[in-house]
């Protein structure tokens, strides 16, 4: 009665407090998230205060308001162009369902290795055949991921990359939708990153409109510190994004997270901004502060709010003796290509918690 492909599905490991076991859970400060470390803007606060007199109403299946904000802040033609969903993760899902299942199953979808594990199990749920194409330097391999995109399927992009932390320019992922388009492929971008990157704009959500097979995914979760909320959204061709709002569950957007995201984005400019100069600012301290450390080193990324930390121990043990010093980061073994066990990844926070790190990193082998 269950289809081989949820019988074979186990959930995709993330970071976060609940990956942490349940005893440590609210003593940990948490490094394995990688959300603005400039934290919820307060107008979205106050909507979520006053989001609480709705709570025995169902919310707009359409999500039309928040839709027409995100055409906004997006500068998409239309909110046509846009579809909202509970997070980033459950629009990779209604993306795959769309354009990968039913009578397209079968389809093969070219998703890097390392990458966000949402990508394969959205496809292998889908029943998709997945071709993995390994690097940790996209840059240097863009031409073999070119070549390796599918006819008649679809690749996936994560810009900057997570969780190596490299940031293409835009040029180069034009010239991947362009690729996908020739053989009749979608390119979904993932940017839930880029909004955080400081003092650079490589985003291509300027051209969904110019692009038939390009697909942009968003989310308010780490750009917005509105994890808890689940709200993320895609840019695409509108007979792109009213399919992925098709296969996507009814009201799968709640009425709080409608009016808190629509709330964060009427003046977001001064808010990021903020995070972004809290990020340049502690990238730069932590990339010197555990440089200095004998047993790890940072990895040449680094564009977006963490960083890839190479250790010289397993990366689980890390993780393990870095909880026993009330901090949380994420172990990489559970990405697809560093099963080798030996990345950590760390989320840029403010210099109080980023201090706690580093004196912990500095403890654990010193006790």
């Amino acid at each position: 009665m269950i289809s081989p492909a949820a019988s074979s599905h186990s959930p995709v490991p993330h970071g976060g407090p609940y990956s942490a076991p349940a005893a440590l859970r609210g003593r940990l400060i948490d490094f394995s998230s990688s959300i603005t470390p400039a934290g919820p803007p307060p107008a979205a606060e106050a909507a979520m205060r006053r989001a609480l007199g709705a709570l025995g109403s169902y919310p707009d299946p359409a999500s039309e308001s928040l839709r027409a904000a995100l055409a906004r802040y997006a500068g998409m033609p239309s909110p046509s162009y846009v579809a909202a969903g509970n997070g980033a993760t459950d629009l990779i899902h209604s993306f795959c369902r769309a354009f990968l299942g039913g009578d397209r199953r079968g389809r093969a979808a070219l998703v890097p290795a390392p990458a966000f594990g949402e990508y394969e199990a959205a496809a292998r749920l889908a029943g998709a055949r997945v071709i993995p194409f390994r690097t940790m330097d996209m840059a240097a391999d863009l031409g073999g991921f070119e070549a390796a995109i599918p006819r008649g399927g679809c690749a996936f992009l994560c810009n900057p990359s997570n969780p190596a932390g490299e940031l293409l320019p835009a040029a180069a992922v034009r010239r991947l939708a362009r690729a996908a388009a020739s053989r009749s492929s979608l390119l979904m971008v993932d940017e839930c990153f880029i909004e955080l990157v400081p003092g650079a704009d490589e985003s291509v959500a300027p051209s969904v409109p110019r692009h038939a097979g390009l697909v942009v995914l968003r989310s308010m979760t780490k750009s917005f510190g509105l994890a808890g909320i689940r709200v993320g959204y895609a840019l695409a061709r509108p007979a792109l994004a009213s399919a992925m709002a098709r296969a996507a569950a009814s009201w799968s957007v709640s009425g709080p997270a409608q009016e808190v995201a629509a709330a964060a984005l009427r003046r977001p400019s001064g808010h990021l901004e903020a995070a972004r100069r809290i990020i340049r600012s502690e990238s730069a301290f932590l990339r010197r502060s555990i440089s200095a450390i004998e047993g790890f080193e940072c990895g040449a990324g680094g564009a977006a709010n963490f960083l890839l930390v190479r250790t010289e121990r397993p990366s689980g043990l890390v993780r393990k003796k870095l909880m026993e010093e009330g901090v949380l980061v994420r172990d990489c073994a559970t990405f697809r290509g560093m099963e080798e066990g030996r990345h950590i990844r760390i989320a840029v926070r403010t210099r109080a918690d980023n201090e706690k790190l580093v004196a912990a990193m500095g403890r654990i082998w010193a006790r």
